[in-house]
């Protein structure tokens, strides 16, 4: 109910209003925030001083921290069991979609998208919160069209059988990503990398400069390697065994 209570409050038309209901409910909304026309259902809501949350977003989610100056702008799409924390004046801003599977699995922790100080998202990119991603203080998903994927799969040569890849995303300090990046699971990049438009990242980046995409090649591969070089988690509850990387 508490949080059916915060949607319905959060459409109510003064701002006023809404962080008084939203703070009788448990919340914690700075009066000097605002919170626009978006539909809003969360367990969970703390607003900090300066920060926002424009009109137009849909936000199902567990948890939303916004600390000082910080922003989720207009018509985003946020949807699923994770926490948001989005730090001093760091910005999630336009038609962005963050998403995971509302599907109950052997977990207990929620997965977290955590934006470092003074990092934006830009327009129209897409994250997938299967598990965690981080990006640093400083950093940019800049233009539009990048992918972060915390998950994939990979296929038997014959038959049926198939498992589940999952790994977390961080992402360092000072950091551009160009536009319509692919992010493989479970990769990290370190701090000062300009990464240019179109490129794949499948292994980690760790010197700091510029990288850019590389040419198609092959690479041999199959399932029993693939579950040899990594870790058993669990079942899902669809039948496909879950793996993770270290």
């Amino acid at each position: 109910m508490r949080t059916l209570a915060t949607m319905v409050i959060c459409l109510l038309p003064f701002n006023f209003i809404k962080i008084f209901f939203l703070n009788l409910l448990k919340h914690n909304v700075s009066y000097k925030s605002k919170i626009g026309l978006s539909l809003i259902y969360v367990n969970q809501l703390s607003l900090c001083q300066g920060s926002r949350i424009g009109n137009f977003n849909i936000i199902f989610c567990n948890k939303i921290l916004l600390k000082e100056g910080a922003s989720i702008k207009k018509l985003n799409y946020i949807k699923g069991p994770f926490n948001l924390v989005i730090s001093k004046k760091a910005s999630v801003q336009f038609l962005n979609e963050l998403k995971k599977s509302s599907l109950k699995e052997n977990k207990i922790n929620y997965p977290e998208f955590y934006l470092g100080i003074n990092s934006f998202i830009t327009r129209g990119n897409f994250l997938d919160l299967t598990q965690s991603i981080k990006i640093g203080d400083n950093s940019i998903l800049a233009g539009k069209g990048t992918q972060l994927w915390t998950h994939g799969f990979y296929h038997a040569d014959k038959g049926p059988e198939r498992v589940r890849v999952d790994g977390s995303i961080n992402i360092g300090n000072n950091v551009y990503v160009g536009s319509r990046c692919v992010f493989n699971p479970g990769v990290s990049v370190g701090d000062s990398i300009h990464i240019g438009a179109g490129s794949v990242i499948s292994k980690n980046l760790d010197n700091p400069g510029m990288y850019v995409s590389q040419r198609l090649r092959y690479v041999e591969n199959s399932l029993e390697t693939i579950k040899s070089k990594l870790q058993f988690s669990h079942k899902h509850p669809l039948g496909n065994e879950i793996y993770t990387k270290n």
